[in-house]
């Protein structure tokens, strides 16, 4: 788990969260009933909103929450020295725009920031990468990072081929730096197909855990509603397969209620 270090920020803070939205659940439901139990067949249910695409109803704490997310990223940024980048400052400077701006009621808000920090932390991988083109040890410490990170997911389809090949080459000692920077260019085309997948998996079970929630009228609590767009901008910049693992587990604890 040591891939988590730069952004365990947001998981601690999406783990308080968790915490207050099934506090506020158990609250609702019946002593000594399981809301699992109660609505095994909600999950079943065709909920149409899926939760996070609501209207920010608490803002203060979806900015902070968000705000933690943007800690993460600079951590990150930091970490293979892109930080300072102007395209990277950029980028950042307009999702603290947008994450300021959220005092808004459109329904799309939440979405969009989410789609705004994914290119931001997909922007920090393509960095680290493009800048270090004539640091052969720094190129070789990315392709390790990559390989450590992603072995829990090497049999994955769409990772299988480009990790075998970079783990290949990173392993040959005649390997050159610019035999290496391509690789490292081919291996992220794959990590988008793979953060789609995943992402597609992990909303099936966020749905299944709304409409458990909606069966019961709850899902326009403020605690909620927030949950499910805090999870929704954790997701936005999930990409290592230790991440979606935690984020699952946190999500595992609905089933204990």
């Amino acid at each position: 788990m040591n891939n988590l270090n730069p952004t365990k920020s947001m998981y601690d803070a999406l783990a308080d969260a968790a915490h207050r939205a099934l506090q506020r659940t158990f609250d609702q439901v019946p002593d000594g009933q399981s809301l699992l139990q109660m609505t095994a067949e909600a999950k079943l249910a065709d909920v149409e909103n899926n939760g996070w695409n609501c209207s920010v109803i608490q803002p203060a704490e979806l900015k902070a929450f968000a705000m933690g997310v943007i800690k993460g990223l600079e951590d990150l940024a930091a970490t293979w020295h892109v930080e300072s980048h102007p395209t990277f400052i950029t980028a950042k400077k307009e999702v603290t725009e947008a994450i300021i701006n959220l005092n808004d009621a459109r329904p799309d808000s939440v979405n969009k920031l989410g789609a705004d920090l994914t290119n931001l932390r997909n922007l920090i991988r393509h960095l680290k990468v493009e800048l270090n083109e004539n640091h052969p040890e720094m190129l070789r410490r990315i392709a390790a990072d990559f390989l450590t990170a992603y072995e829990p997911a090497r049999q994955d389809p769409s990772l299988a081929n480009v990790y075998d090949a970079l783990e290949a080459g990173f392993q040959n000692s005649e390997t050159t730096g610019a035999e290496l920077q391509q690789l490292l260019t081919t291996f992220p085309g794959s990590l988008t197909a793979f953060q789609e997948s995943s992402n597609d998996f992990m909303n099936e079970v966020i749905a299944s855990i709304h409409a458990q929630v909606a069966h019961f009228g709850l899902d326009t609590l403020p605690e909620l509603v927030t949950f499910f767009q805090e999870v929704h901008l954790e997701l936005a910049v999930a990409t290592y397969p230790a991440e979606y693992i935690a984020i699952s587990q946190l999500l595992e604890k609905w089933n204990q209620y």
